[in-house]
């Protein structure tokens, strides 16, 4: 007895997995060995979206599709296959797809290959940043894409302007190799204040694209310091008692008070007949901070 089997057909791919750089162009290629005439050779998305190149989608827009080609025949079988070109590819388009041939009898056949996007910037995580302290901002570039190209730096203004960084005072920047595929660039500020509080963005430009990564850094309020002259008094009864209370900050401070070991507070007035304040001073002043100071004589 002789019994035939109902066409039993392959789908293959050239690759079963692509590693490639944000905004780079992927060509997938999807073979079949069969032996009917084939129908199709459809290719589906990571989510079970046709990719026809023709739909209303953003990554239909992005796709080419070649007609299904006859490679080759032999006696009992034909070689099919039919091409998806993939531009701008993005992170996003990353996961596993999905190459399915159907013959004139209806029998799909399917295949996988898998595709992952790596992002050509990559950046630091949102940022917060205490007053007057270094912080450090870090972007990550895939060098096969930099054609010889450098990361800058840039920062939205509170107008919404956007201006480039360069390494100044108290501001640096560095850019080095790192490992065999990335290129890190630092963006370094010494001491930062309010004024540093806003969005930074890496960039870099190839021929044909230009990459942005952003970062969000957040400045802490004012952490200032308070100290006295003396942490103790040891005076004798009828004695006249100067207490200096100095404060080290990035601005202003509202006040200074003095209360006494039962929390009354200590102005000069009303039962603090004994007690003379002097007024709020500013004893020095830098580009980034003041120091206060104010007496307490009892």
């Amino acid at each position: 007895t002789l019994a035939v089997l109902k066409d039993v057909f392959e789908v293959s791919t050239t690759q079963e997995s692509y590693v490639v750089g944000e905004g780079a162009t992927i060509v997938m290629k999807c073979t079949t060995v069969t032996g009917q005439a084939l129908s199709d050779i459809r290719f589906f998305s990571p989510s079970g979206l046709l990719l026809n190149g023709a739909g209303s989608e953003e990554v239909n827009q992005r796709v080419i599709l070649s007609s299904v080609s006859q490679e080759s025949a032999t006696i009992s079988s034909v070689t099919y296959s039919r091409t998806l070109t993939l531009t701008e590819a993005l992170v996003g388009d990353s996961g596993a797809y999905t190459c399915e041939a159907t013959n004139e009898e209806n029998v799909k056949s399917k295949t996988f290959f898998n595709l992952n996007v790596e992002a050509i910037l990559s950046i630091t995580d949102a940022l917060e940043a205490v007053f007057q302290q270094p912080v450090h901002m870090t972007c990550l570039a895939t060098v096969a894409v930099l054609a010889s190209s450098d990361v800058t730096w840039w920062r939205e203004e509170p107008d919404g302007n956007v201006i480039q960084i360069i390494s100044e005072t108290g501001i640096e920047i560095s850019q080095e190799e790192f490992g065999q595929h990335l290129l890190r660039s630092v963006l370094k500020i010494e001491e930062v204040d309010s004024l540093h509080t806003g969005t930074y963005s890496c960039r870099i430009s190839t021929s044909s694209n230009n990459f942005q990564a952003d970062v969000t850094l957040a400045v802490l309020k004012d952490v200032f310091e308070v100290s006295t002259t003396q942490e103790s008094y040891v005076v004798g009864e009828g004695a006249t008692v100067v207490l200096k209370c100095t404060t080290f900050a990035g601005q202003a401070p509202s006040d200074i008070s003095f209360f006494s070991p039962s929390g009354l507070l200590l102005n000069g007035t009303g039962s603090n007949q004994r007690f003379m304040l002097s007024s709020l001073s500013q004893e020095s002043a830098s580009s980034s901070s003041v120091t206060y100071s104010r007496t307490l004589t009892l």
